[in-house]
């Protein structure tokens, strides 16, 4: 787990991540690379730990993809990230859409100086 986040016991047996995060309106924010094909993802959260993607795109929990996030206010920031959560239609009161919840691997230091920065300007409260 990255420094300075944390998980936290979440509705329905579930674990959330307690880092600050930015809720982003919905659409295209992210590029998702998956066996070598690049798949639009949008962007449902952001923290300097993670993010939500938005996608019908199939993963499996523990893998590690590439993740090439490009919200408006960063430059594109290409990411190694593990899935932690994967949301299927199917799943009755997550109140999230069908995704993935990622956690980044391996941050250099400039790529989370920017990810923090950007939270910080529309950040939401961790639960």
């Amino acid at each position: 787990m990255s420094v300075g986040s944390s998980l936290n016991p979440g509705g329905a047996g579930g674990w959330r991540r307690g880092a600050a995060r930015r809720k982003l309106p919905l659409g295209r924010g992210a590029r998702l690379i998956v066996n070598g094909r690049t798949h639009i993802v949008g962007l449902g959260d952001l923290s300097a730990t993670g993010a939500y993607l938005i996608t019908r795109t199939p993963a499996s929990v523990g893998e590690v993809y590439d993740v090439l996030i490009t919200a408006p206010g960063l430059l594109d920031i290409r990411l190694h990230a593990r899935v932690v959560r994967a949301v299927s239609s199917g799943d009755e009161g997550t109140g999230r859409p069908q995704g993935l919840a990622v956690q980044f691997q391996e941050t250099d230091a400039d790529t989370r100086v920017r990810l923090e920065a950007f939270v910080a300007a529309g950040r939401i409260k961790p639960d």
